[in-house]
């Protein structure tokens, strides 16, 4: 895939709109988002067949050649930096997701389309581990973009933003699929809680109800009145 002949905002266009799994409007683009996507942007795009254009107002859509691109783009993602290294990562837990399902990206991320003969119990039970532990890293990526925003200067923050605003469209997409999945977050990392073997997991060696503090929150499945839980939280020994 020849990811280098697309500029961040080029590849950042296609991230939107499969994040958001339907169509934009040149405004969402730059009010909703924050990409300014100019003309040279949009006529590049749609003359390499991955985006069509509609007019009045102007909406991009992904193409079937835009979704391959970006199922490449999810499978082939590689860590390019430090301050990249978790958004890539993110990115290749969507493509590993698509893959686990047996479908491709789109149809993964969209619901248009059904997985083929149905996966078994345990793909879906793994699918949801998978978009359960992106859930759960969220948090800790921003916090560590936030420590080094605040060392950044010069050229390094202008990396540090770029990294900032392509990792919200990798969330985005994340969000969506948990949101499928019918998969929250429950639990506010720092937050004071009691300690349950059944909903956490620790390092340290606690008791039922001894006070720890959330490092990672819990993700659970709301099912009518019963929470299940999928992927239990971290927490640590509160000295």
């Amino acid at each position: 895939m020849a990811e280098k002949a697309l500029t961040p905002v080029e590849r950042g266009v296609l991230v939107i709109l499969m994040a958001q799994g339907k169509p934009v409007t040149q405004t969402e683009f730059k009010k909703a988002h924050g990409l300014t996507a100019e003309k040279r942007h949009r006529d590049k795009l749609h003359s390499l067949g991955l985006i069509e254009v509609d007019w009045n107002p102007i909406t991009y859509s992904l193409t079937s050649a835009g979704w391959e691109w970006l199922g490449e783009y999810t499978a082939g993602a590689k860590p390019r930096g430090a301050a990249d290294a978790p958004l890539y990562a993110a990115l290749g837990a969507i493509g590993r997701l698509a893959k686990r399902l047996g479908l491709p990206l789109e149809e993964a991320l969209t619901g248009d389309g059904h997985p083929p003969i149905g996966p078994r119990p345990t793909d879906w039970l793994e699918a949801d581990e998978y978009i359960a532990r992106s859930l759960q890293d969220m948090p800790v990526f921003d916090r560590s973009l936030s420590r080094l925003r605040t060392a950044a200067n010069g050229s390094l923050g202008d990396e540090v933003e770029n990294a900032e605003l392509s990792a919200e469209l990798i969330f985005q997409a994340i969000r969506l699929a948990g949101r499928k999945r019918a998969l929250v977050l429950e639990g506010e990392v720092g937050a004071l809680t009691a300690f349950d073997p059944v909903f956490h997991l620790t390092d340290d060696d606690l008791s039922p109800g001894d006070p720890v503090r959330v490092r990672k929150s819990i993700v659970i499945r709301r099912q009518g009145q019963e929470n299940i839980v999928v992927q239990p939280g971290f927490v640590e020994q509160i000295y």
